[in-house]
């Protein structure tokens, strides 16, 4: 994160990040501070509206899961979720999903979504890769959230991703591996030089 300073001298309120491959789905939240924007669709949603319903039955698959293993949480998301309908993806307890590829995350906690429930995290993964685990290190505990895992946890807890990397064998491998995305590496995105892909979706 890079601080601004100002013209006129001093530090601004507004700071820039490192450019990540990060994407909400679903809805945003009401814009209360720069443009006074109510709760609306995100971009990719609005535009790719065909291919955001063909994700329905997947994200049904985590919904699901986190009523059987969180079903105090997963009850009082759905409840405040229910309270706006046209607000969240059908038939979940969810307003927004935020996709994240080869992305690792500074120590942060989630701020703006429901601070009473929980974020699901899931993996879908190409290639080889080590690294990338979820930690939470106030109380000592890394998940390695692979293919398929799920995850679901309490993101207002500190918590951050260990460094992503390739070995020799792992660099082998996914040269071996036909390019599935489209790049532009002189754009600076972040791990978007990579071959191999570890997408994270964050259901919250």
């Amino acid at each position: 994160i890079i601080n601004i300073i100002k013209k006129r001298g001093g530090v601004s309120s507004m700071k820039v990040n490192n450019q990540v491959a990060s994407m909400p789905m679903g809805f945003f939240d009401a814009d209360n501070k720069m443009n006074k924007l109510p709760c609306r669709l995100t971009h990719f949603t609005r535009v790719n509206f065909e291919k955001y319903e063909r994700g329905f039955s997947f994200l049904k698959k985590i919904d699901k899961l986190y009523k059987e293993l969180t079903p105090e949480a997963y009850q009082r998301q759905l409840d405040r979720a229910n309270k706006k309908p046209l607000l969240k993806i059908p038939d979940t307890a969810f307003s927004t999903v935020t996709i994240n590829r080869n992305f690792r995350t500074a120590l942060h906690r989630d701020a703006g979504d429901f601070s009473e429930g929980f974020g699901n995290l899931t993996v879908i993964e190409r290639g080889k890769y080590q690294g990338g685990y979820t930690m939470f290190p106030q109380f000592g505990i890394a998940v390695d959230v692979r293919n398929n895992d799920y995850l679901a946890m309490d993101v207002h807890q500190w918590h951050s991703n260990t460094e992503i990397y390739e070995t020799e064998e792992d660099k082998k491998y996914n040269e071996s591996i036909p390019k599935a995305y489209k790049d532009n590496i002189e754009v600076g995105t972040i791990g978007i030089d990579k071959l191999y892909t570890r997408l994270t979706f964050v259901c919250y």
